[in-house]
């Protein structure tokens, strides 16, 4: 799906119906990406690891109302400014070796006591917790 664009700056991807929830591994790949907008029917989607790879990415807006699975890998991306969804469930926690500029952290989802141990003090210019 994503081969041979890997100089792209910004995708706003529309995944309908389609029953592959699993995005390719070659995400990882994209590392100019700035901007990843996906909206997807009626299922879950999961991200694989190499998400963290996209060092460049500063807005993750996930449009689908079901969950959406990422994986720790997503600590990595130190200029992740905008992280939207609506039932986000995060493997893991801020690193705490980690400056993070995350303004935006909406729809996360507490399924392993994610929010009672969380190092949001990692995330200095947080503005809007939803």
């Amino acid at each position: 799906m994503l081969e041979g664009l890997y100089r792209l700056r910004v995708i706003d991807l529309d995944l309908g119906s389609s029953p592959e929830k699993i995005l390719p591994k070659s995400i990882g790949r994209m590392t100019l990406l700035r901007h990843l907008a996906l909206d997807w029917g009626p299922s879950a989607i999961t991200f694989p690891s190499s998400i963290g790879n996209l060092r460049s990415l500063q807005t993750l807006d996930l449009r689908g109302g079901c969950p959406v699975y990422l994986p720790s890998a997503i600590w990595n991306l130190e200029k992740l400014r905008h992280l939207k969804g609506q039932a986000l469930y995060i493997d893991g926690q801020p690193r705490r070796d980690r400056h993070y500029d995350l303004q935006t952290l909406s729809g996360v989802r507490d399924p392993d006591g994610w929010n009672k141990n969380c190092r949001l003090a990692r995330i200095v210019v947080l503005q809007v917790l939803k």
